[in-house]
């Protein structure tokens, strides 16, 4: 049996049961297979439109949201051999799941081949600068087909039950829960395999600059860290050298984010790769100022 555990929220539970049943009508009569949906809205949702075999759990973790326990929930009550773990904006194809019973093996995890809908990228510069990266990514990997650990995809992707180990929940906010886990599974020699025929449709409803620089700023101040401090990822000179940038970008944090948002506007989408290391180097200092004078940003409240 399959297991697809879907983490949701409270403003995208609807997209998880539009996808639960599109996956339910996919895999129809081709393989025994439920679907786990993980939510954790404060209101109750009509469960009557979802598939017979789909069971429904709200968590009561609405003030963390996390992916981390929202996964690890659905591992545990899965009734699975294979556990495919997909985020509630991202709709994999047949392609894909055809691939997990073929190719997954206990050594293997199997990640999908994430594109944005044409209709999604539109005049957005963001995400086509963001669907360009997924598009290098499938040429960077295509003769070998696997992945390095940061590269992991946990929106979509498959492990046999036996080989899954639990997220790391202390990773409670945005980002670096999946490079964790693509680090540990290295560490455990499971190689990370992308599937580069099949399509993995991502709708992702947070397209404005301004939200993606605070799931940014939110990965380097909190998350990168706690990373750190696992991996011991920063030696002495390069935690100075971050740390001195970090002063500079925190300075001049008013003109970088017009100028990159002219440079975006005029579709110099390569701009948008500096921005998010000039937005780490500004999240990473306000951390190390929390650290030794107790300073809290501005934009702390965005991720209480």
């Amino acid at each position: 049996m399959i297991s697809i555990i879907i983490s949701t929220y409270w403003k995208r539970v609807e997209m998880a049961f539009k996808h639960a049943n599109q996956i339910s009508q996919m895999l129809n009569q081709m393989v025994d297979y439920e679907i786990l949906i993980i939510d954790t809205s404060e209101t109750s949702h009509n469960q009557t439109t979802l598939p017979s075999n789909t069971r429904y759990f709200n968590l009561d973790i609405r003030s963390q949201n996390s992916l981390a326990i929202k996964r690890n929930y659905g591992a545990r009550v899965a009734q699975g051999e294979i556990l495919v773990f997909l985020d509630d904006d991202v709709l994999p194809d047949l392609n894909y799941f055809k691939a997990v019973l073929s190719e997954l093996g206990k050594d293997i995890v199997l990640c999908g081949n994430i594109f944005y809908p044409k209709e999604l990228v539109g005049d957005n510069k963001l995400i086509a600068y963001k669907d360009s990266r997924h598009r290098s990514t499938e040429k960077r990997f295509s003769e070998k087909y696997e992945l390095a650990y940061n590269n992991f995809v946990a929106m979509c992707f498959s492990i046999f039950k036996t080989s899954h180990f639990n997220f790391d929940e202390n990773f409670s906010k945005y980002g670096f829960e999946d490079i964790d886990y693509g680090k540990q599974l290295q560490m455990r020699g499971i190689k990370i395999k992308l599937v580069l025929n099949s399509l993995a449709l991502h709708f992702e409803e947070s397209l404005l600059l301004s939200d993606y620089r605070k799931k940014l700023y939110c990965a380097s101040r909190y998350m990168f860290p706690i990373f750190d401090k696992k991996y011991k990822y920063l030696n002495p000179a390069k935690k100075s050298m971050v740390i001195f940038l970090g002063f500079f970008t925190k300075l001049l944090h008013p003109i970088t984010d017009k100028l990159f948002n002219s440079c975006l506007q005029r579709g110099w989408l390569k701009c948008v790769y500096y921005y998010q290391h000039v937005i780490f180097l500004e999240g990473y200092w306000d951390y190390q100022m929390g650290e030794w004078f107790n300073y809290k940003a501005k934009q702390d409240n965005d991720f209480i």
